[in-house]
C-alpha cells in the first residue's frame, strides 16, 4: 500500500508508526477517561503507565526482532535502533509484566484496571494492524477472492508484488474491533 505516508524536510513518516501513534493516542485517552471513572486513576498515573508500557513495548519489540535474524543484529547492533521493525509478541511480553508491576506499585485494583486495559490494548493493536496493512507487512497468501489486495509499492514488504493477496491485516483489525465491542458490552 503506502509504507511511507509523506516526507517532511527529508524525514519519512512511515504509515505503520503513524497508525501506532493514532492507536496509542486513542488508547491512552480511553485509559485516562475510563480509568478515572472506574478506579480513580489520576492523569499523572495514566501518563506514567502509558510511558512505561511504551518503553517496555519498544524494548520488547526490538529484543524479539533479534530472534528473526540473530547474526544480522549481532554484527550490526546499531540497526536495532536505526532500522525498521518490531515484533508484536516481544512488545506484548514485555508490556504485560510492566503493567502488572505498575498496578502493584500504585495500589490499583488489578481486575478493574484489566477491564480498562483490555479496551486500550484493542485500540492500539487494531490501529497497528491497519498500519501493517499500509506497510504491506504480515500479508496473506495469494488469492482470487474479491477481498484480494494487490500491493504495488516496491517499498512495501508484501511478496509477491502485483499479485492479489488476502488482507490478513484487515481481517485481524476487524476481528479485534469485534472483540473490543464484546468487551465493552460486558
Amino acid at each position: 500500500m503506502h509504507p511511507v505516508l509523506f516526507e517532511v524536510a527529508g524525514i519519512s513518516v512511515y504509515s505503520y508508526g503513524f497508525m501506532i501513534a493514532i492507536g496509542a493516542i486513542a488508547g491512552v485517552s480511553y485509559m485516562a477517561i475510563q480509568g478515572k471513572r472506574d478506579v480513580g486513576l489520576t492523569f499523572d498515573q495514566a501518563n506514567s503507565l502509558f510511558l512505561f508500557i511504551c518503553l517496555a513495548a519498544f524494548v520488547g519489540g526490538k529484543v524479539f526482532l533479534i530472534f528473526e535474524n540473530p547474526a544480522y543484529y549481532l554484527e550490526q547492533p546499531g540497526k536495532l535502533l536505526t532500522g525498521r521493525g518490531f515484533v508484536f509478541y516481544g512488545s506484548f511480553l514485555f508490556a504485560i509484566p510492566t503493567m502488572f508491576l505498575f498496578f502493584r506499585i500504585n495500589k490499583l485494583p488489578t481486575y478493574a484496571m484489566l477491564d480498562v486495559m483490555a479496551v486500550t490494548t484493542c485500540l492500539v493493536h487494531m490501529f497497528g494492524r491497519i498500519g501493517c496493512f499500509m506497510a504491506g507487512c504480515c500479508y496473506g497468501k495469494p488469492t482470487d477472492s474479491f477481498a484480494g489486495v494487490t500491493f504495488t509499492d516496491a517499498a512495501c514488504q508484501a511478496e509477491p508484488l502485483n499479485t492479489p493477496l488476502h488482507p490478513t491485516q484487515l481481517y485481524e483489525a476487524l476481528y479485534i474491533f469485534g472483540v473490543m465491542m464484546v468487551v465493552l458490552s460486558l
